[in-house]
């Protein structure tokens, strides 16, 4: 009984670990690729909208002329 009890702690050992790993992984990834995207989508923002200035800038002092 006693090797029957240590076998079964064991596999259940095993098995929970082998989850909760899985959960922790899946919630750190799933955090990493939000940030990762919320700073990609305000660098590409940021230089989207000075790109559109400088061409605005452009063009009015194009039509100044």
């Amino acid at each position: 009984q006693a090797e029957q009890q240590a076998e079964q702690q064991a596999e259940q050992q095993a098995e929970q670990q082998a989850e909760q790993q899985a959960e922790q992984q899946s919630e750190q990834q799933s955090e990493q690729q939000s940030e990762q995207q919320s700073e990609q989508q305000s660098e590409q923002q940021s230089e989207q909208q000075s790109e559109q200035q400088s061409e605005q800038h452009d063009s009015d002092s194009e039509g100044g002329e």
